[in-house]
């Protein structure tokens, strides 16, 4: 915790609540703001010490921990990094300025097109239906699913030559275009 937080939740919270115990926490906050501001300067430095000294034992022991983690688990944790989540959204921007196709819908996303006009916009009704429709209609809906797929493996050689003609394209940035092109089928190209 801060040296602010420790004084906070240590020194005033606990004496503000057994005196007033249905103070709001908002209260509770504000009154501890003005109190820090009145805090001497060697109390400041004390509690700015001890939250120096347990951030150093957090990081040690963070360490450890991500030592200790399997690999299943650290790429979990990557998943979540907020520095691959720009990344990716920077890559999904390139993908949209350069035309990249859509994947094509699912059977399911499918039936769902075709159910909006009947259902209105009311998604939760939806898949009763669908699991009650049986084995027929859906292989009637899956279809036109497999038909976009086709369309969508079709175009995306041409795309591909578009976008290679266009640039004039060194090798390190057509290797960044197969990875697009990996992201938008979501099979090696």
């Amino acid at each position: 915790m801060s040296a602010f937080l420790k004084f906070s939740s240590n020194i005033v919270r606990p004496n503000l609540i057994k005196d007033n115990p249905s103070l709001p926490i908002t209260q509770v906050t504000k009154i501890a703001a003005e109190r820090w501001k009145s805090v001497d300067d060697d109390t400041k430095k004390k509690l700015a010490k001890e939250y120096q000294d347990e951030m150093v034992g957090y990081r040690a022991a963070m360490v450890e921990y991500l030592k200790e983690l399997s690999t299943v688990d650290s790429k979990l944790l990557e998943k979540h990094d907020p520095k691959l989540r720009k990344e990716k959204l920077a890559l999904k921007k390139k993908r949209f300025e350069l035309g990249c196709p859509k994947r094509p819908l699912t059977a399911y996303l499918s039936y769902l097109q075709t159910r909006r006009s009947e259902q209105g916009n009311v998604p939760y009704k939806v898949p009763n239906k669908m699991r009650l429709a049986g084995a027929s209609e859906d292989l009637n809906l899956s279809n036109p699913s497999l038909l976009d797929q086709l369309k969508t493996l079709e175009w995306i050689p041409k795309w591909n030559a578009n976008v290679a003609r266009r640039a004039a394209l060194s090798v390190s940035s057509f290797f960044a275009l197969t990875v697009v092109l990996q992201l938008c089928v979501g099979s090696p190209v």
